[in-house]
């Protein structure tokens, strides 16, 4: 008794883990996608008064690991009911524990989703169609920049950090030529680019460590980094 009374708690426990782990990875993905993003390159984000930090097609991903997390719960539950509950000498009452552990864990499922779907409204997801319309690639010609990272007059980690976007970003547009002249794929993948060094500026920033930036063996600040960041991704996509 004492034994399926432990193995209960674990579920329940386990249960109450995957409902809010997944509310949390939202949040998570929210911050990364919008909230950091708007905060170190939001002026960027701006295209015929429009701020387009979100796209249709992505909508689905915030709610992918309530998806994933809620199967796992189900998997469980019908994995403990078979194992635990009907091998137990007490089998009515811990089905009946169990299958209320899981409708609560169905309902935090549930006001989670809920409150994820309510702060998503917030924002606007951009079709191809108002992105097309609203971004294209700067008639200005860009130069692209090298960028080095010093930390005590030492090379940082963060130059490796930097590499591993660059070399990213590279393959990515010169996978398709599309990816260089459509505006919308060339959009998705500038705004990719910049999410992932959003949090890498925002890394730098929060570490407070004494980093020194050297743009073309300039040395510049964190809003000129900015600035190189997004001329780099102008001029490699100008690029042919």
């Amino acid at each position: 008794m004492l034994y399926d009374l432990v193995i209960l708690f674990v579920y329940f426990f386990v249960n109450l883990s995957l409902s809010i782990g997944s509310y949390l990875i939202f949040l998570e993905s929210l911050k990364f996608k919008v909230k950091t993003l708007e905060s170190i390159f939001g002026n960027f984000l701006l295209f015929n008064k429009e701020k387009m930090i979100l796209y249709k097609n992505e909508k689905w991903s915030f709610f992918l690991a309530y998806f994933i997390y809620f199967l796992i719960a189900i998997i469980m539950f019908f994995i403990f009911l078979i194992l635990i509950a009907f091998n137990s000498n007490n089998n009515i009452l811990f089905i009946s524990l169990y299958s209320l552990a899981f409708l609560i864990c169905l309902a935090l499922f549930i006001y989670y989703i809920g409150l994820s779907i309510k702060k998503i409204s917030e924002y606007k997801f951009y079709n191809k169609l108002e992105i097309e319309l609203n971004y294209s690639l700067s008639n200005k010609q860009q130069e692209y920049k090298t960028l080095l990272f010093l930390k005590d007059n030492k090379k940082s980690p963060y130059n490796n950090l930097f590499k591993f976007h660059q070399n990213r970003l590279k393959k990515k547009l010169n996978k398709d030529i599309n990816n260089k002249k459509d505006n919308y794929k060339n959009y998705i993948i500038f705004l990719k680019y910049i999410r992932n060094h959003s949090t890498f500026i925002d890394r730098i920033i929060n570490s407070n460590a004494d980093v020194t930036i050297f743009s073309n063996n300039e040395i510049i600040d964190i809003e000129q980094l900015k600035t190189v960041l997004v001329n780099n991704f102008y001029a490699l996509s100008r690029d042919n």
